[in-house]
Formats: C-alpha cells, sequence, structure tokens
C-alpha cells in the first residue's frame, strides 16, 4: 500500500474510504476519465493512505454514490456535501457486544455447552435483476447456536446469536458468513 501517495490524488478524483489506520486513511482512488461526462468513473484499484488533514483539508466533502455498469466501469450519481467524516479515538480493538456477553454467560462456565455455526446468503431471482445485475438485491446472516450436550439438554436453555446484515460485508457466498460465525465462536471459546 503506497503511503501519502497525494500526488497521485487529484480534485476530481473519487476516493473510496476503506478504513482509518494509525497513519492516516486509507483510501482506494477512481478517476473520472472524461472530465464533459462526470457521471462515469472508472476504479484503479491501487489503494493509499493519506493524512486525514491532506484528505479532508475543508470542514465539508462531496459525496457521491457509485453503481458498478459494467467491467471496470461505473457510475457516479447522487452528488450532495456533507461534513467530512469522522473517526472517534480508539483505545484499543473493542469485542463486539455479544461476545462480551457470552464470556458472561452462565452456560460457558459448566462445560456441558456445544457451539454450532451457519451462514447463509441469498440473492433475488427477479428477471430485471438477470439483465441489471445492479437491480440484486443480496442478503446474507450468520448464527453461533450454543446447546447442552448432556441429556437434560431440554430443560437447559438454547442460545442462538444471529449475526445480520452480511449484505453489508459485500458477500457473494454463505462462506462468508459461515467463516464470521466461526471466528465469533472461537472468540467465544477462547475466553
Amino acid at each position: 500500500m503506497r503511503h501519502h501517495a497525494t500526488n497521485d490524488i487529484r480534485s476530481g478524483n473519487i476516493v473510496c474510504i476503506d478504513g482509518n489506520t494509525a497513519e492516516g486513511v486509507a483510501v482506494t482512488r477512481w478517476t473520472v476519465p472524461d472530465p464533459t461526462k462526470p457521471s462515469q468513473a472508472q476504479a484503479t484499484n491501487n489503494p493509499y493512505v493519506v493524512p486525514y488533514e491532506q484528505l479532508f483539508p475543508e470542514l465539508m466533502a462531496t459525496r457521491v454514490t457509485v453503481q458498478k455498469i459494467m467491467g471496470s466501469s461505473y457510475r457516479v450519481t447522487d452528488v450532495r456535501t456533507q461534513p467530512r467524516p469522522k473517526w472517534a479515538v480508539s483505545t484499543g480493538t473493542a469485542q463486539p457486544h455479544w461476545v462480551n456477553w457470552m464470556h458472561n454467560a452462565p452456560c460457558l462456565n459448566d462445560g456441558h455447552y456445544r457451539l454450532y455455526t451457519d451462514g447463509s446468503y441469498e440473492d433475488t431471482a427477479s428477471i430485471q435483476a438477470v439483465f441489471r445485475p445492479d437491480l440484486t438485491i443480496s442478503r446474507s446472516s450468520a448464527s453461533i447456536i450454543m446447546k447442552d450436550e448432556t441429556a437434560a439438554w431440554k430443560r437447559r436453555p438454547i442460545y442462538i446469536i444471529h449475526i445480520s446484515q452480511g449484505e453489508l460485508l459485500k458477500t457473494n457466498s454463505a462462506y462468508t458468513m459461515e467463516y464470521i460465525a466461526l471466528a465469533g465462536a472461537l472468540q467465544i471459546q477462547s475466553q
């Protein structure tokens, strides 16, 4: 990843914010090859890390929506102005609240519970989506199930953690969500 490559990021470029790092903002640059057609963009697939103040020197920033047309071509729509992004200062890696809850769950202390995981993925199957992939709506989720393994399992609670909105991770199969459930289950068991 190139660091502080602000010479490559020019006015009129579009940057996709990939995250916030200690060195700066991780971004991927998009170009508008023809200034007479500002509604079309191309991805460069070159990740950069740029200092926050250099990327957002003003209090306001222009935000757009980028939708894939085909290949490496994208459509730029919904141009709007909004305050520049703000990130909370983190004091360390925080665990999801459900992991913290499971660490204190009484079932983990007795050693009779077993963890099961599953992931799911679904695409819409409309005729329009076949011809216009940008209309495809995907849903994905995962679950972690904790069930008592003794003969008295019918009288013991079954705990289910449902991890929703996997489509925000741009998943394209159930395997990604299954992995997230497995990683969560390993995190729960490791404590």
